[in-house]
């Protein structure tokens, strides 16, 4: 299930030098580099791109960051603020959607693979916030798209390559009509089947594959609807419990540029745009030369996988060594068995999360995920006396 945005969208200014602050930050980092083109190794974790071992100018560490368009500036950990002993440039509000943060924005360089850049604008995050959208990535920072503009980045089945000329890349597919925005955030073109076509937010900070507005559900003509109570997923300013946020939507497809991806799921949110996440590259090959605003595309798959849509209808959350329902989907085994976000989950089948202390929450995720591979579970939850059985279904019914 979608458990991870780190979209951070800055708030409405009331003044030109505010105005002026983050145009400052938001700005295309400086490329050192010329006539290159690097394959990046990378982690991919749960559809985000994780680059390994990224330098910052005045430490001789190697630090984890997160690839992020939907980021308009980078982020750092205050660990690596309060190292290099950097300086507020501004500090100022920003916000998901829903709930606002204060934050300082300051300037970094830094270098991965060879590559080097100069001016990064970035805002500060405690470790905790930067990670608690992103699990077990356990990131230090975000590469956001003021960096991302400065160079062609080439998704290609799971691997990686960055360079400054597209002429350096072979077989990338077919370049489209419609440009990639001109701004400080990436904005391409999609359409639903049976709905509407709008520009969309290309954001790589969502592990997920679409998300509308809840104003246009009303034009999504064709489609199964289905709701849920609880927390969907988590920004670095909290967790997503509108009310709004708290909805899924199978339509029969969706058109991306000239192909269309069939049954395409989409979750339907609080943003003020629609955004198209990282699951995306598990449908087609993209490349983007940003500083063309060039979009090339190569399909690799033409129905959607619906594989994550098919559990026991509830999700959960490790919170200080307890496990806990997070969110339960409506019409379901979970629900009609009382299940309710905020319970504690004692035991999963033979396993007992009573006392976590022996296991660190990436090994406890990893081992709760094997008990929930199988075709039915048995739960335990505090306040309940009976156990509680539940069976592996689909959250959908119709198929197009």
């Amino acid at each position: 299930m979608k458990n991870t945005l780190i979209v951070l969208l800055f708030c409405l200014l009331s003044t030109a030098a505010k105005a002026d602050n983050f145009k400052k930050v938001q700005a295309v980092a400086k490329l050192k580099n010329k006539d290159f083109c690097i394959q990046l190794p990378v982690e991919i974790i749960d559809n985000k791109y994780v680059l390994p071992a990224v330098r910052i100018k005045g430490s001789k560490k190697m630090y984890r960051f997160l690839l992020d368009t939907g980021c308009q500036s980078g982020c750092i950990s205050t660990e690596i603020y309060k190292e290099l002993g950097l300086s507020a440039f501004f500090s100022d509000s920003i916000s998901d959607g829903i709930s606002k943060k204060a934050a300082d924005f300051s300037f970094i360089d830094l270098s991965f693979n060879g590559l080097s850049f100069e001016k990064v604008g970035v805002s500060v995050h405690t470790k905790k916030e930067l990670n608690s959208a992103v699990s077990c990535s356990q990131i230090d920072g975000v590469i956001g798209y003021n960096l991302m503009r400065a160079c062609v980045w080439s998704f290609d089945h799971n691997e990686l390559t960055v360079t400054d000329d597209v002429d350096h890349l072979n077989n990338i597919g077919q370049k489209q009509k419609e440009k990639i925005s001109n701004g400080t955030i990436p904005l391409i073109v999609g359409a639903f089947v049976d709905g509407f076509g709008a520009t969309m937010l290309f954001d790589l900070g969502d592990n997920g594959t679409f998300e509308v507005r809840n104003s246009m559900l009303k034009y999504l003509r064709k489609k199964e609807l289905t709701k849920g109570k609880g927390s969907l997923y988590s920004t670095v300013i909290g967790e997503i419990q509108d009310t709004a946020a708290l909805k899924l939507v199978k339509t029969p497809g969706f058109r991306f540029q000239n192909d269309t991806l069939k049954n395409a799921i989409t979750y339907v949110g609080t943003s003020s745009v629609c955004s198209i996440g990282a699951g995306i590259l598990n449908y087609y090959n993209l490349t983007f030369d940003f500083p063309k605003r060039n979009l090339y595309v190569k399909p690799i798959l033409q129905d959607f996988d619906e594989t994550k849509f098919i559990n026991f209808g509830f999700k959960y959350r490790i919170d200080n060594g307890e496990v806990v329902c997070q969110f339960v989907w409506a019409n379901t085994e979970a629900e009609r068995s009382n299940l309710k976000p905020g319970d504690q989950i004692l035991r999963i089948n033979q396993l007992d999360l009573s006392d976590t202390s022996r296991y660190d929450k990436c090994q406890l995720k990893s081992i709760i995920e094997q008990e929930l591979s199988g075709e039915e579970i048995t739960l335990s939850v505090s306040g309940q006396e009976k156990a509680i059985v539940l069976p592996k279904k689909s959250l959908f019914s119709c198929s197009y």
